[in-house]
């Protein structure tokens, strides 16, 4: 898997500590190299050239699959999990049409709450302007 089109690639904030964890761990699983890892908070980085709304981007978790379609929020989590090989019980439950329920109310409220979380820095770009 050499060629980026073949990577899912995922778009993250990097100045938010619980994101760019969970992010670091994924590098570690990822020992196939399938991730291609973008960081949002990158001055240089533009949603529009991605195809993305810069205002959604910086809400909700985005990737962009290897066939091109975008998936956002828990679709995401999973299309990751699947790709690394992980999590395989919360896979299920995740896909699952009642556990689903509890995944998609968990990562509302996780969109609500991030905007107060710890930020790695202070930071004065767009990229902070998640309310």
């Amino acid at each position: 898997m050499s060629s980026k089109e073949q990577k899912l690639k995922i778009f993250y904030d990097g100045l938010c500590i619980i994101c760019r964890t969970e992010i670091k761990a994924y590098e570690k699983w990822d020992k196939q190299g399938k991730l291609e890892l973008v960081d949002i908070s990158h001055p240089q980085f533009s949603a529009e050239a991605e195809g993305l709304e810069t205002k959604l981007v910086q809400k909700y978790l985005h990737i962009k699959m290897p066939d091109g379609r975008i998936l956002t929020g828990v679709d995401s989590f999973i299309a990751v999990w699947k790709t690394l090989d992980i999590f395989k019980l919360l896979t299920k439950v995740a896909e699952n049409s009642i556990g689903r329920k509890f995944f998609d109310l968990g990562y509302h409220v996780f969109v609500i709450a991030r905007p107060y979380l710890p930020r790695r820095k202070t930071c004065d770009s767009h990229a902070c302007d998640l309310k």
